[in-house]
């Protein structure tokens, strides 16, 4: 990695969780919703956080946070990873799931 490249936060949260039944980063974790417990914590690590959405997931992003949708275009966790790294080609990505 190249000295100043900016490290972006991804959380992968667009999978349905089929198996689970419900969506696992709506799980209360700490008190919150396990997206946005992961979200705030890569904020103080990284210039920039988003969370890694379905595009039907879209409305459910809480106020203030920043998130990518994925493109649809590959199957599992593949498909936010690639998603981010089209909206920003150049940038160096902390992904937690």
């Amino acid at each position: 990695m190249a000295e100043g490249t900016d490290i972006r936060g991804l959380v992968l949260a667009g999978g349905k969780s089929t198996r689970m039944g419900r969506d696992k980063g709506l799980l209360s974790y700490h008190g919150k919703p396990q997206r946005e417990y992961l979200y705030e914590q890569l904020r103080p690590l990284c210039q920039e956080v988003y969370l890694s959405v379905r595009p039907e997931q879209k409305d459910s992003v809480p106020e203030g946070f920043a998130y990518i949708a994925d493109e649809n275009k590959y199957k599992g966790p593949l498909n936010g990873l690639l998603s981010a790294h089209h909206a920003y080609p150049d940038a160096a990505w902390l992904v937690v799931a």
